[in-house]
Order: structure tokens, then C-alpha cells, then sequence
């Protein structure tokens, strides 16, 4: 006898059906029980006079042990199920029931108390019988009624229609693990008023599975499947007046901000298919979208947005998972994944279920990596739990296997390039790259089709006020991308010669360069970051390093030349206030003299002449010095362009001492030339700094935070230290004014703390388990049954 579609359910399904067939069949109102650990109750009814429990039924899923399993499980639980006190208990099992079996576990039920006679037992013939008798019932459980002969016939029969053989097959698997919601109740009441329904969405949340749901309803009752995979013509050529049809079209505006599948006069030929289809009543259509590239169609497209048209009937917004859906998510992915009960019951330990849930780089799509590469991992079953939090914590081996074997060469590289772009990043840059890289590598594969590997497992696309942008779907992407794919020396070279800004290089470097642990995930291009890679490089130069990528970091070494020519040519760009010119310019020299790269010396040589012709007019002192601080640690570097910057440098320092600091800059140029210039010792500078510190004193009333007071006394006092003059020598009532500032100072923080009195002490809080808490561990309770 077959199962009738119940294998394909989850001790959860089966427990849902049992209480919508018996309250069917019984013209009852069984409330279901938290399952699992529920006291010998799965569903129960209470006597409206006393509240007391009437009936109690319990669900046992045990198609897989069989009757000696479930005998074994009866026995163990008899007395739990004869403390619940019902007038009557019941047994509902997808075990295979004969009298004898009947009789046995009744008998054994009543010698421990238990108000149970044989009729009490529903075995899978019972069951199927139930189901036969009330098929609205087995319609409103998705997954049995797919699974039940004669859908799967119809099904089978209509596959000679579509794609290709497994294609059905392909689909059932992908319900499998899909979490019945409201989604799709309403998608089926836009379909049966307009025959039309558009699901929109962020990506990730089940836009495509939902359109396979109702694909596969669809088909079950005789529809034949149309795939859209090109353009609207292509639904125009394949319809058949008459036929029931359901058309298929999967981002139908594209996965990007072109809205390529929207040529020439596309929006109008879809709005009069979508009109075509309404009015017939042989027909569906199924369109899907990112839900901000519909947004923008309708910007741009006026006859999507026409009130004539009332696009929004058609309309269901997906939204995204609820912390029950999630759990449920996983529960599924886990249970129909073929791991063993020691493996699921891992998950209870702990509560790892709750953890993984919670868990910021949660995704379905990670969930079903993450027990595929354990499957085949060799380790313990009991180890199953730790190994999906470990991947949870650190998906990069998840990634690197899809890296290997599930994306294109050029994919790889559009990953490395977005890992240099510091993400999130506008996606127009990266189609430059794409562009470059289609260039060098002679590769066809369209935009669209790299970005539809990637989108929705590796990368999401967002919408942000200055356009469409590019990240990494979690974190853990990115830390794959910088350990597996940036080393790669055939990818780094292709990311290094298709970089178009500056800032791309520097954080390359700094990935590579890093010494510290934790290394941010983005880091800034600021000057800060630029100036601690570069002396970082510089104290390090001709040594073994010890650094957080050594692989990564040999890889860059071996293309030293085409980095510095890169970096050369790349200064003027992606500027945006970061950093100077003068600042990147060092940072080149001092690349140049890690990875003793000769090649360009010369254009950097000249590159660095016709930046210090504009020093002064950038008023940039200190990015000045950190410039010549690189050139004099660079031993083969031209004497006599060394001796031209450091010239300039000296004329403009000396004639420009307004503020206190500029007699720090220049004593710290007196000590880095090799020209040491005579005439300017300290003692000559005493009269001249006097004046700029009496001059700065009078200004220091304007600052209103006390962070800036600091920072004033803090400029004051390093530049005296470097000229050698004590302050409280100098002329200004020193003592005094240090005096003010502090008492300023004092007063700012005083008006700036707001003592936070309603601050909760967290020590020892536990919060109280709630509704999903108390659901989630009754569902998980069920996983290793």
C-alpha cells in the first residue's frame, strides 16, 4: 500500500493534518498543544461544563521505524498519557495498523492507565481514509496533496510540456523545505480575479519559490507550463487559444537598474498580455520582481504607473521572514535533509535551534550548504549542531565551495573587484569593472547573467538615495572572498589591472599589508589608513612579515610593477575629500620600495615634481612631510629630484609661519633634509612663535566642545616641544590661559552629562521565554523523531 503522500511530511505537518482531518470527520474543535515535550498531549478537548481535558490525541510520524518503533515509544510514554486523566486517548500514527497491532498498543496504553480502547488506534490506513473523505482537507495541506498519486500523475503528464525531464522533480524538492504561509492564499486570490499576480520583493525572501507553488498547483489541475526566459514575444509565440496555460516569467524587469528585458516598446506589449490574459479564462501569468526595480520601473516606464492600467491589483508584496518562519525554515531544510536523529537532536541541545536563528548571518541558502558539505564532512552525527553554528560563525569554506564549483571565472572576479570597492558600492562601478574584465578575459557572459549567479546568495542589491547599490549578502561572503579568491594570482591580476580608483589599490594593500587581527571588514580610505599601511610597509621593508594574509600578501608581491603602475595612474581618482594627492603619492613610493618595484620610478619621480609645483596652494604641510619621510627611507630614489621637493618644501615652510603648528612642520623638515639648512636653529624662531601663540590665544574662546579645547592645547603644547621653547616662558600668561581652557573645558562636559537613571542593569537579566520561544521548542522537540 502506498503512503498516500504522508512521507513527505515532517512530525509537524502530520500533526497539523491529524487535527484539521479529525475535527473534519468529528465535527470537533481539537486545540493543538506546543509540541514535543507536552505531557502526552498533542491535541486535546476540553468539557465546556468543567474544563476538564475530554480527549486527548497524540500524533506519532513513524514511517521510518515502523511498528516496533512506535510499540517501543507507547510503552515508554504509557504512563505519561495515563496522567493526562482524559475521558479518552487517542493514537493517530502513519505506522501501518492491523487488529492485532490495534489491540496490542490499546492494551498497553489501558494497563497504564490510559482511557484507550482498540478502535482509539488511526493507522495509516485510517488515516488515508480520512484524507480520501475530506479532500478539501488534503488541498489545504500543500505538501501531501503534491505527494498523492494522483496529483504526482498530472504532474508527470504535464512535464512533457515544459522544460525538460526532472523539471517536476526539481520543483517538489524546492517545496519541500518551503514554509506555508499567507503568501500564498493571496497570490491564489489574485490569480483567480485577474489570472495575473506580480510578487515583488527584497531578494532572499521566497519570491521564485512562491511562483513554483503555485506553478505546481496550477499544473496539478491541468495547466500546462510556459517558461518565459527571453521576452514577452516569446509568451505571444507559445500561446494556444483554448489550452489551459500558466506562463512563467521570473525577474521580469531584469535583475539590475536597466531593466534589460524591457526593450523597445516591452512595457507596452506586456500590458496588453497581462490585459490578453486577463481576459481569457484558459490562462495564468506569473511575474516576479526585486521589489525596488519595480519601484523604478514605474518611474520610468509611464504606462506601468498609468491609473488606466491599475497595476497594483496585481500586486503581492512578499515581505520578509518572521522569527517563526525562520525556525521553520531550518526545521525543514534539517528534517528532509537525510541527517540522522543523533544529527537533529544536536540541534536541541542548548536550544542551538534559538541561536541559529538569531543568528545575523542567517539565510536559507546557507542553511542547505551548511548540511550538504557536513553530509559529506566525515564528522560525528552529534557534531552536526556545532558544525551549523561554526558555518553560521565562519561561512567562508561554505563559500569557497561555491566559489570552485557553482560560479564562472568571471563571477570570481566580479566578487574580488566588490571586495576592493569597499561595499556597499553603486552597481554602475562594478559594470565598469565587468566591462573591463569582458575586455581582457574575451568573455561573453553578460552582465546580467554574472549578477544572476551571484544575486541572493553572495550579493544583494539595495536602493539608496544616490542610486542602486552592490554588498555582500553576509559578512562571512567577503572574508571567503579575501581568503580564497583575491590570492588567486590569475584573479588578482585581472581585479588590479581592471581597478579604476585609487582607493580600490589602497585597501588591496591594506588587506594584504594588515598586521593586526580583526581586521574590519571596510576599511576606510581615509588619510589615517593610507598613512598607517604606508609606515607600517616602511618599517617592515626587506623583512619577514607576520601578516593576516600571508597568501594573499605573496600574491601582490609577485605583481609589484602592475600595482605600481595602477596606483600611479589612479591618484587623481575617486578623491571625495579623503585623502590629498601629495598623501597617495607617498603611499605609491612606499609600495614602490616594499615591493621593489624599479620599473616606474621614473614617472614617479616626475609625478611627484609636478605635484610639489601645488603644495602651497593646498595648504597640506603634513601630508608634505609624511611624502618626504618616504622618499629619504628610499635609498635608490634620485639625489637630485630628492634635493628639488625638499627645496620646495623649505622655501614654503619658512615663509609661511601663521599658526603654531607650522613651526613644528618645519623643524621636523629641518631634521628629515638631507640639505640641513642652516640660518633657522630654535633660538631664531622664539620672537616669531611668540606672536603666532599670543595670536592663537585669542581665538580659542570660539571653540564650543571640549574635544577641539583639548586638541588646541594639545597643537600648542607638541608644537613648543619641537621648537624647544617652554610656554610658560613665552610672554603669554601661559598658566592663566591654561587655567580658562580647563575650566571651559570642565563646564562643556558638565552641560553635556545626562546621567541615564532608567538604565537597566543587565548583569543575570534572562528575559522570559515568549510565545515564538515557547513554538520554536515545541517544534524542535519533534526533530529527531
Amino acid at each position: 500500500m502506498t503512503d498516500g503522500g504522508l512521507a513527505a511530511l515532517s512530525p509537524h505537518d502530520f500533526e497539523v493534518l491529524c487535527q484539521d482531518l479529525l475535527n473534519a470527520a468529528w465535527g470537533l474543535s481539537l486545540e493543538g498543544f506546543t509540541k514535543g515535550r507536552d505531557g502526552g498531549v498533542d491535541l486535546r478537548l476540553l468539557k465546556p461544563e468543567t474544563g476538564q481535558i475530554d480527549l486527548v490525541v497524540q500524533c506519532k510520524h513513524y514511517l521510518a521505524t515502523g511498528y516496533s518503533g512506535l510499540k517501543s515509544r507507547v510503552k515508554n510514554e504509557a504512563d505519561t498519557a495515563a496522567t493526562v486523566g482524559a475521558s479518552r486517548y487517542v493514537l493517530a500514527t502513519t505506522v501501518s495498523m492491523t487488529p492485532k497491532r490495534k489491540a496490542e498498543l490499546a492494551a498497553i496504553l489501558a494497563d497504564a492507565g490510559a482511557n484507550c480502547a482498540p478502535s482509539d488506534i488511526l493507522g495509516k490506513e485510517d488515516i488515508l481514509a480520512l484524507i480520501r473523505a475530506h479532500p478539501e482537507v488534503e488541498k489545504a495541506h500543500f505538501k501531501l496533496w503534491l505527494n498523492s498519486t494522483a496529483v504526482l500523475e498530472r504532474l508527470l503528464h504535464n512535464e512533457l510540456y515544459v522544460r525538460s525531464q526532472g523539471y517536476v522533480e526539481e520543483l517538489r524538492s524546492n517545496a519541500a523545505v518551503f514554509v506555508h504561509n499567507k503568501s500564498v492564499a493571496r497570490a491564489r486570490e489574485i490569480l483567480d480575479s485577474s489570472h495575473t499576480v506580480l510578487i515583488s520583493g527584497p531578494p532572499g525572501v521566497g519570491k521564485t519559490t512562491l511562483s513554483e507553488i503555485l506553478l505546481l498547483q496550477a499544473m496539478a489541475d491541468g495547466f500546462q507550463a510556459v517558461v518565459i526566459s527571453s521576452d514577452i514575444d516569446e509568451a505571444d509565440r507559445l500561446y494556444t487559444a483554448g489550452t489551459k496555460q500558466i506562463f512563467v516569467y521570473d525577474d521580469f524587469l531584469g535583475r539590475t537598474t536597466g531593466f534589460e528585458k524591457l526593450g523597445k516598446n516591452e512595457d507596452d506589449r506586456l500590458l496588453r498580455f497581462i490585459k490578453r490574459i486577463e481576459s481569457s479564462p484558459t490562462k495564468l501569468l506569473l511575474l516576479t520582481t526585486r521589489e525596488y526595480i519595480l519601484q523604478q520601473a514605474r518611474v520610468a516606464f509611464d504606462r506601468l504607473n498609468s491609473p488606466k492600467m491599475e497595476l497594483s491589483k496585481y500586486v503581492l508584496d512578499v515581505g520578509v521572514y518572521t522569527r517563526r518562519n525562520r525556525g521553520h525554515i531550518l526545521y525543514n531544510h534539517v528534517f528532509f535533509s537525510g541527517v540522522g536523529p543523533a544529527a537533529r537532536e544536536s540541534l536541541r541541545h542548548e536550544r542551538k535551534y534559538a541561536r541559529l536563528i538569531d543568528h545575523a548571518n542567517y539565510n536559507p541558502r546557507l542553511i542547505g550548504d551548511a548540511i550538504s558539505l557536513f553530509q559529506s564532512s566525515g564528522r560525528a552525527e552529534s557534531e552536526f549542531g556545532d558544525y551549523l553554528e561554526e558555518a553560521f560563525d565562519k561561512p567562508t569554506e561554505l563559500w569557497r565551495h561555491v566559489f570552485r564549483h557553482q560560479i564562472s571565472r568571471m563571477a570570481k572576479r566580479m566578487l574580488a573587484m566588490l571586495t576592493l570597492m569597499e561595499p556597499p558600492s553603486q552597481i554602475a562601478s562594478l559594470e565598469r569593472s565587468h566591462a573591463s574584465f569582458s575586455i581582457a578575459l574575451r568573455d561573453d557572459e553578460a552582465f546580467e547573467e554574472t549578477m544572476r549567479q551571484l544575486e541572493g546568495s553572495s550579493v544583494d542589491l539595495h536602493i539608496a538615495p544616490w542610486g542602486t547599490v552592490v554588498d555582500f549578502s553576509n559578512p562571512g561572503v567577503q572574508d571567503s572572498v579575501l581568503s580564497t579568491l583575491l590570492p588567486d594570482p590569475v584573479i588578482l591580476q585581472s581585479v588590479v589591472a581592471a581597478s579604476h580608483d585609487f582607493n580600490q589599490l589602497l585597501r588591496l594593500w591594506t588587506y594584504a599589508s594588515e598586521p593586526e587581527r580583526g581586521v574590519p571588514a571596510h576599511l576606510s580610505a581615509g588619510p589615517s589608513s593610507l598613512t598607517r599601511t604606508a609606515s607600517f610597509m616602511l618599517q617592515n621593508a626587506g623583512r619577514n612579515k607576520q601578516v593576516l594574509r600571508p597568501t594573499l600578501r605573496a600574491s601582490v608581491v609577485g605583481i609589484g610593477d602592475l600595482i605600481v603602475e595602477r596606483l600611479l595612474s589612479l591618484t587623481g581618482t575617486g578623491m571625495h575629500g579623503q585623502s590629498s594627492r601629495t598623501e597617495r603619492l607617498g603611499f605609491v613610493v612606499a609600495v614602490t620600495h616594499d615591493l621593489n618595484a624599479r620599473t616606474a620610478t621614473p614617472d614617479i619621480s616626475s609625478a611627484l615634481l609636478a605635484d610639489s609645483i601645488s603644495w602651497e596652494q593646498w595648504d597640506n604641510k603634513g601630508d608634505v612631510l609624511v611624502l618626504l619621510e618616504r622618499v629619504v627611507s628610499f635609498p635608490s630614489f634620485d639625489p637630485s629630484v630628492r634635493e628639488t621637493l625638499f627645496s620646495r618644501a623649505e622655501d614654503w615652510f619658512s615663509k609661511s609661519l601663521d599658526r603654531p603648528r607650522d613651526f613644528e612642520f618645519l623643524v621636523q623638515l629641518h631634521r628629515l633634509s638631507p640639505l640641513r639648512t642652516q640660518g633657522s636653529d630654535p633660538a631664531d624662531l622664539t620672537s616669531e612663535f611668540t606672536d603666532s601663540v599670543a595670536g592663537a590665544l585669542e581665538t580659542w574662546t570660539d571653540l564650543g566642545d571640549a574635544e577641539e579645547l583639548r586638541g588646541f592645547v594639545d597643537e600648542l603644547e607638541e608644537a613648543a616641544r619641537a621648537v624647544g621653547i617652554e610656554l610658560d616662558d613665552l610672554d603669554v600668561d601661559w598658566a592663566y590661559q591654561r587655567d580658562q581652557i580647563d575650566d571651559r573645558i570642565a563646564e562643556l562636559e558638565r552641560d553635556d552629562y545626562e546621567p541615564d537613571d532608567d538604565r537597566r542593569e543587565e548583569r543575570g537579566y534572562r528575559p522570559q521565554l515568549g510565545d515564538d520561544d515557547r513554538w520554536l521548542d515545541g517544534l524542535f522537540d519533534t526533530i529527531s523523531e
